[in-house]
C-alpha cells in the first residue's frame, strides 16, 4: 500500500492517493486543510488497527506544498 498526500496548485486542493494491493486506486481532495489533516489522521489510525507496518522512511518532498500557514 502507498498513500501519496500533496497540494494540486492548479486545482488548489489538498490531495489523497491512496494506492494498495487491490488495481484500484483513490483519489481524494480537500479545499479545506482542516478536512484534508483530519482524514489523514483517520487514515492513519485505520491502517494501525488494521495492523499495517511502515517499511522504510516516509519521502518528503516540501517544493510547492501549502500547509496550514501559508493559506491564501
Amino acid at each position: 500500500m502507498r498513500v501519496v498526500t500533496r497540494f494540486d496548485q492548479l486545482a488548489n486542493a489538498y490531495v489523497v492517493e491512496i494506492e494498495s494491493p487491490a488495481p484500484d486506486r483513490i483519489v481524494e481532495r480537500y479545499a479545506d486543510y482542516d478536512a484534508f489533516n483530519e482524514r489523514v489522521q483517520r487514515l492513519h489510525l485505520e491502517l494501525l488497527e488494521s495492523r499495517w507496518v511502515q517499511q522504510g522512511p516516509p519521502t518528503l518532498i516540501t517544493d510547492g506544498w501549502r500547509g496550514p500557514t501559508s493559506r491564501s
